[in-house]
């Protein structure tokens, strides 16, 4: 008989905080990042990155900077041995500028030297000539007809569209109708290590990198066509990441290290000053969303017409440079909870939670309206006797029970329909002033109530 211990030692860690494998070396500061790591004959580079955010680049003359003591490399586009683009959506980034710049993130030439003094002083020693054209600054300036185009084709990369139902006839169903327009700026992810990366050239003609990454096969991909070398003669190792966020998605140190590391056959490190993170690197794209959601008073949404653009700067990294999404005519829908995104951003899902509020909302002031007229009768009364003009009990009393008898009714009516009971509930309720009858479905008190088949004796005496 073969007996089996099902009480494994990973089990026993249920329950334990057991440390992290890494958290000794981080905390005392003896982790080696890409920024830290040395190798003999090694040597520093630094980018020379353009002078403006959009131009024509008419010469570029290096003489002075190669003729530098200390120099070992300087490389423009013409001594990139591959393709001179690349990128994850679309091949639209340039390893180094070679007709124009695009943003003040171009690199236009690469430099390595025996020290970071020397790189920066070749850098500072390099002449361009360029000849500025307009710069396209906003979302609403890349998407104007007479807009300068940035890139090869329309500043507008993608156009998506999503429709399902019948829009028109979901918003006519709706009670609350409420529109937004929502916009975030671009921001910087900002991890306390700058990008860097170091690279060499093994005994066996492998580029490696060593950089701060999140994803290091998806850049072997990017990197080998540049360098003009074959996939298995390229690996990139992922060193100890200060942080990423996102941030560490894309190419930044490796392809102008690895060139570089290939040109002088030694090893490379570039390292990003905190300016050059800033600047230099993609950002979480800014977004503008225009959102219109009807609802129902009972928690039923019946459409949402939405579109969104985001915008990215000059290149389409992870997304396009301005993508313009609709999320449109979306219709019956029964849980409020919904989310309707565009792509996976948290920023995104802020609006639509923003948006889901703001419904809800205005929807618990018409429901606690609903629930005010119910629960106090006498008070209710007076409201009715006051806008109807009544002093007969009994008349009264028939006019409340039918419309309490008509506002309990599934679907509710819409809010214009309540209007004269609103305007007093709101000074009662703080959730009911956000329920703006003006703003819902355009239905006057009486043909509401004409509809509803009430009050046809008493409607002539509304005011």
């Amino acid at each position: 008989m073969i007996t089996v211990d099902t009480k494994t030692e990973q089990q026993g860690l249920i329950g334990t905080s057991p440390p992290r494998l890494d958290a000794w070396e981080k905390v005392t500061g003896k982790v080696l990042y890409a920024g830290d790591m040395t190798m003999p004959g090694m040597l520093h580079a630094r980018i020379l990155w353009s002078a403006h955010a959009h131009a024509n680049i008419q010469s570029i003359d290096t003489t002075a900077a190669r003729a530098l003591p200390g120099v070992h490399a300087v490389l423009t586009h013409e001594d990139v041995p591959g393709p001179n683009r690349y990128g994850v959506a679309v091949l639209d980034q340039r390893v180094l500028a070679q007709d124009k710049v695009r943003s003040f993130a171009d690199a236009v030439a690469i430099v390595a030297a025996d020290s970071e003094e020397v790189a920066r002083e070749a850098i500072e020693r390099i002449v361009v000539e360029y000849e500025p054209l307009p710069g396209v600054f906003t979302i609403e300036d890349a998407l104007a007809p007479d807009a300068p185009r940035v890139n090869d084709g329309d500043n507008l990369f993608q156009h998506t569209t999503v429709r399902k139902g019948n829009i028109a006839e979901g918003f006519a169903q709706a009670d609350l109708i409420v529109e937004h327009t929502y916009r975030t700026q671009s921001m910087d992810h900002l991890p306390m290590e700058p990008e860097a990366g170091l690279a060499y050239v093994d005994s066996m003609g492998v580029l490696n990198i060593l950089t701060a990454t999140q994803y290091p096969f998806r850049d072997r991909r990017q990197i080998a066509p540049n360098v003009g070398l074959p996939m298995n003669k390229v690996r990139v190792v992922m060193s100890p990441v200060g942080g990423g966020f996102g941030r560490k998605d894309d190419i930044t140190t490796e392809i102008h290290a690895g060139l570089l590391a290939l040109k002088t056959g030694r090893p490379v490190r570039l390292v990003y000053t905190r300016e050059e993170s800033l600047f230099a690197l993609t950002k979480r794209h800014p977004f503008t969303i225009h959102y219109k959601s009807g609802a129902r008073a009972d928690g039923r949404l019946t459409a949402v017409e939405a579109g969104r653009i985001d915008a990215t700067v000059v290149t389409a990294s992870e997304l396009p440079r301005a993508r313009k999404q609709g999320l449109v005519e979306v219709y019956d829908m029964v849980d409020m909870g919904i989310e309707v995104q565009g792509n996976g951003f948290a920023t995104s899902r802020s609006f639509i939670k923003s948006q889901r509020d703001t419904v809800l909302s205005a929807l618990k002031g018409y429901v606690e309206a609903i629930y005010y007229i119910n629960r106090n009768r006498d008070e209710s009364r007076k409201i009715i006797a006051k806008y109807l003009h009544l002093s007969d009990p009994e008349v009264l009393d028939a006019t409340y029970n039918a419309f309490v008898k008509t506002v309990s009714k599934k679907p509710y009516p819409t809010l214009k329909g309540i209007q004269f009971l609103l305007d007093e509930v709101a000074g009662k309720l703080p959730n009911a002033k956000t329920a703006k009858p003006e703003q819902f479905v355009d239905l006057s008190l009486l043909q509401q109530l004409e509809k509803e088949g009430f009050f046809s004796e008493m409607a002539k005496r509304y005011p």
